[in-house]
């Protein structure tokens, strides 16, 4: 393992299979079909051959294909730490490729955004003003009839279901940066045109945040009687991000945002009213989301997103940041927030944690992440969460193989669900590339492991140990230390394994 501060990047092959399988995890985790059993919900070869990239039809009928655009477009997905936007640009490209495949005309898709726009400027509509509909609605037209098929896709997708977060300012410049270009691409050119055709860029300041992932805002234990007025303020806060991010003139984004901070102080003092700390209240109203350089020192999905029922998908490569590079107030902070904050902390598991906190209960968290968790003394806490509050549903490990270029780590793909689950497919890749349709799964049942080391798949115990004393440079002390035994177990379990 490499010292110091990295930022796991993971090869283009490998993300485009696990944002595969996270969306197949959406068909057999998420429910979105009917309650009665459906062809959809026994025949997965079906929902395989719509995600794999081959110029064949798609083999649903038009009642299932209506489930599917339907369940994208309520889709909500989270990298809690994005990064560049290499994982959200994967899920934008693989969710852009699936509409293109089941509505080819996009004229399912279009429809339902005006469905949309309808339902919500019904109540503007009832009292009279009928403008903001009619302009929603010729939007929509123009975003569909005057550029490429995929910009309506991209556009109603990024709006509607893609959401990041990182600490660093920057990397979230970044990360909107990778989506306006993905929109431009896509954009129809007309001389005769004002601005040649070319429609001004969706802002996505409300869409990809600067925060701190890890660290939430205290709210009041008990909150029996919520103050009406403030759904109503937040209702209107949302409106008001969402017309921000369509906005086209400097003067237009000016208005939405001063009425974006007016709301944010209006309702931080009704929360205080209501019981929330001032500390609190004062963090929400001073967050700025169009402050380009800053980063929050907090994250909260509902007053950031407009999320309060959480996320269908979290998917992502959290950072592997060694404690050294942790000030002692912030390792106090997360031992007092995550109960997988234990001894050695690692910071990838808090974040598994926090997917499991976000998720819904029929959602699905995937993440290729440091796997040393699963057997060493500082990992323990974390192998009780998943044995006790959540669980595993496959996972695949990759062993010494070198899935990341320029660090030296040892990572699995988690497939995680927010509840106890009694077992979870395993296996282990013996070589790169590899084929994901030729895999061989083991099953482990979780009553036969415990809080004490994970041992997984044949000769897993002897590799570990391997890899721990090479990363120790042979010192069987650090190494059992790091393995949670004792320097004569280790010593045994060498002689059982036939390590010189």
């Amino acid at each position: 393992m490499e010292l110091g501060y990295r930022t796991l990047r993971f090869k283009n092959d490998e993300v485009n299979y696990e944002i595969d399988t996270v969306l197949k995890k959406i068909q057999d985790e998420v429910k979105f079909l009917p309650a009665s059993p459906s062809p959809l919900e026994r025949d997965g070869v079906r929902l395989r051959h719509l995600l794999a990239y081959n110029d064949q039809p798609h083999q649903f009928t038009p009642a299932e294909v209506d489930v599917l655009i339907n369940a994208i477009n309520t889709l909500k997905a989270l990298d809690p730490a994005c990064g560049s936007g290499a994982f959200p640009m994967g899920m934008l490209h693989k969710l852009v490729y699936i509409l293109g495949k089941l509505d080819p005309d996009n004229s399912k898709w279009r429809e339902v955004q005006r469905q949309k726009a309808i339902r919500e400027t019904e109540e503007a509509y009832q009292i009279g003003d009928k403008e903001e509909r009619e302009k929603r609605l010729l939007d929509i037209s123009e975003v569909f009839e005057n550029n490429a098929s995929d910009y309506g896709r991209k556009l109603y997708l990024i709006e509607n279901c893609i959401f990041g977060v990182d600490i660093q300012p920057i990397a979230v410049q970044i990360a909107k940066l990778r989506f306006f270009v993905s929109l431009i691409v896509d954009q129809r050119i007309d001389s005769k045109k004002e601005n040649l055709g070319v429609r001004p860029l969706p802002n996505l300041e409300t869409k990809f945040v600067a925060a701190n992932t890890l660290i939430g805002i205290e709210k009041p234990a008990q909150l029996l009687l919520r103050n009406p007025e403030i759904d109503k303020k937040e209702k209107e806060l949302k409106e008001v991000r969402e017309r921000h991010f369509t906005a086209r003139t400097p003067q237009t984004k000016e208005k939405y945002r001063k009425a974006d901070e007016r709301l944010r102080a209006e309702i931080s003092e009704l929360l205080k009213k209501d019981g929330f700390p001032r500390e609190t209240t004062e963090k929400l109203a001073k967050w700025n989301p169009y402050d380009q350089s800053a980063s929050a020192d907090f994250f909260d999905s509902e007053w950031m997103f407009g999320i309060t029922d959480g996320f269908n998908v979290v998917i992502g490569n959290p950072p592997y940041v060694r404690v050294q590079n942790l000030s002692h107030d912030i390792i106090d902070l997360y031992k007092q927030l995550w109960s997988t904050a234990w001894k050695r902390i690692d910071i990838s598991t808090l974040f598994m944690e926090f997917a499991m906190s976000v998720c819904k209960q029929e959602g699905t968290a995937v993440f290729i992440s440091s796997n040393q968790f699963l057997a060493t003394e500082y990992g323990r806490k974390t192998r009780e969460f998943f044995l006790n509050n959540a669980g595993f549903v496959r996972m695949i490990d990759f062993a010494d193989l070198p899935v990341f270029e320029n660090t030296l780590t040892y990572v699995s793909v988690f497939f995680m669900r927010p509840e106890p689950t009694n077992k979870f497919l395993y296996t282990k890749i013996a070589e790169l590339p590899f084929e994901p349709g030729n895999l061989s799964w083991e099953i482990v049942n979780t009553s036969d492991l415990g809080s004490g080391n994970w041992v997984l798949g044949a000769n897993a115990e002897k590799l570990l140990i391997m890899k721990t004393l090479d990363f120790t440079g042979q010192n069987r002390t650090r190494a059992a230390e790091m393995l949670g035994i004792n320097r004569n177990t280790l010593r045994k379990k060498m002689q059982q394994h036939s390590i010189p």
